[in-house]
């Protein structure tokens, strides 16, 4: 059975990615500790930082620069590297503390989504250009753009005011001939504007539709269909240019891959509140625009509201309810394990599968919601001490001497000693994981697009 920890009063979350016991020594003690990515933890020595590994060896010793904030995280590590500062420049070193590209740079940025790619900024003649480095330092688009932006393998990229397209490899594919260019690597196609044209061209910088936008305005593009406004109304054309969907909502969002587009109407007849639904790439309605409340899809299931009961249940993509609108509140959708958190007419939070099956209830979820990950949520409860209780809700251990327990990850977490003040760490299971012997923890990060709370 998986178990469903519940812990009380978090005044903040860390997250701790790493699957071994973190072995805590008595004699050690840090000015900071933080979880940095790659297996590596950083440390602050004497006005200096370095990094360890999970059992407190000394990876990289404390000798680089740390100029951050009580409130700033220190570097982290991406794909296995991670950028470093010394003098006002930047560099990038591995996880062996290597320094494979030199301080020379005004700024590094490194993509989470593209191994061993590196957006360098540096200063030239007083001007600030942009280009991409891989992680032997070797040049891949030279350091001549006055602005550079990622979108998948393609790089949209300025010089002289003008705009044009180069590909991950450095390849150009347009040149900078156009006043705006945006691109949509999905489609191939890129939004643009030159000598008094504007509509959309292909990866050569050959146009494929234009229109006038005196009378268009483009938005984004996905799935085939361009969302776009006239008259201020919303619809859709296809990658031809042809109107396949009128501009006839108030409201309207990109088509998903599913080919299915959230839109939304407002008049007279609805009180001036926006109605939304869904649409599919016909104009077809799949779900009537009649809900106040409509949210994303997520595990194929959206939030509506029902305007009869005014509560909420969980629709699919074809408007047939998953579960019947009978809750006062629901949280955003179906985590990955199939279940989500929802209040119910006895004022208490129910954690539930698509079937209704009920897993257990909490006096209160606190000012945020938690969907489970790996198996796993925490949640406030003032009604309780710190426990760990199954998914029926029943408590299988009290945890003593402990003040704050901090977000899961890798089924790790730090705790805030109630006796000393001091942190440590907890397993999933509630069992601490050697002494509390650190002075303190990073209380604020985002990591792994996870949002972290404080309370």
């Amino acid at each position: 059975m998986r178990f469903l920890l519940v812990f009380v009063l978090l005044p903040f979350t860390i997250s701790a990615q790493f699957n071994k016991n973190f072995v805590s020594k008595s004699d050690l003690y840090y000015t900071r500790l933080e979880y940095c990515g790659s297996g590596l933890f950083g440390f602050e020595s004497n006005g200096k930082f370095g990094y360890m590994d999970i059992n407190q060896k000394v990876v990289i010793p404390a000798t680089l620069d740390l100029k951050l904030s009580s409130s700033q995280t220190m570097p982290s590590f991406t794909n296995g590297f991670a950028i470093v500062t010394s003098n006002g420049k930047s560099g990038l070193i591995d996880k062996t503390g290597k320094l494979v590209i030199p301080y020379e740079y005004s700024s590094l940025w490194l993509y989470s989504n593209q191994k061993n790619i590196v957006k360098a900024g540096k200063e030239v003649d007083s001007k600030l250009v942009y280009g991409v480095l891989n992680t032997q330092n070797k040049v891949i688009i030279p350091l001549e753009y006055s602005s550079l932006t990622v979108d998948s393998n393609l790089f949209m990229v300025a010089k002289n005011g003008k705009y044009g397209v180069v590909d991950i490899n450095g390849k150009v594919l347009v040149p900078t001939e156009f006043y705006n260019i945006t691109t949509y690597s999905k489609n191939r196609v890129a939004k643009a504007e030159k000598d008094g044209k504007y509509g959309f061209i292909d990866l050569k910088g050959s146009w494929i539709f234009e229109k006038s936008k005196s009378v268009f305005t483009f938005y984004g593009c996905n799935a085939g269909m361009v969302r776009c406004k006239v008259n201020n109304k919303y619809g859709y054309l296809d990658l031809k240019g042809n109107e396949v969907i009128i501009t006839k909502y108030d409201y309207a969002e990109d088509f998903t891959d599913d080919g299915i587009a959230r839109v939304g109407v407002s008049n007279s007849d609805t009180k001036y509140k926006t109605l939304y639904g869904y649409i599919n790439k016909k104009g077809e309605v799949v779900i009537p625009l009649k809900y106040e409340t409509l949210s994303f899809f997520v595990n194929g299931a959206t939030i509506a509201k029902d305007p009869e009961t005014n509560r909420y249940g969980y629709l699919d993509k074809n408007g047939k309810w998953i579960l019947n609108p009978v809750y006062l509140y629901a949280s955003s959708g179906f985590d990955d394990n199939g279940g989500v958190w929802v209040k119910m007419t006895d004022d208490k939070y129910h954690y539930i599968n698509k079937a209704g099956k009920d897993f257990g209830t909490l006096d209160s979820i606190g000012n945020d919601t938690r969907t489970f990950k790996d198996g796993y949520s925490i949640a406030s409860n003032t009604s309780y001490p710190y426990v760990l209780i199954d998914q029926t809700g029943k408590t299988l251990k009290t945890i003593d001497d402990v003040d704050a327990i901090y977000s899961f990850a890798e089924n790790i977490a730090g705790y805030k000693s109630k006796k000393t003040g001091l942190y440590g760490f907890i397993d999933i299971n509630g069992n601490k994981i050697g002494n509390p012997d650190f002075t303190v923890f990073n209380k604020y990060k985002w990591k792994n697009e996870t949002w972290l709370y404080k309370y």
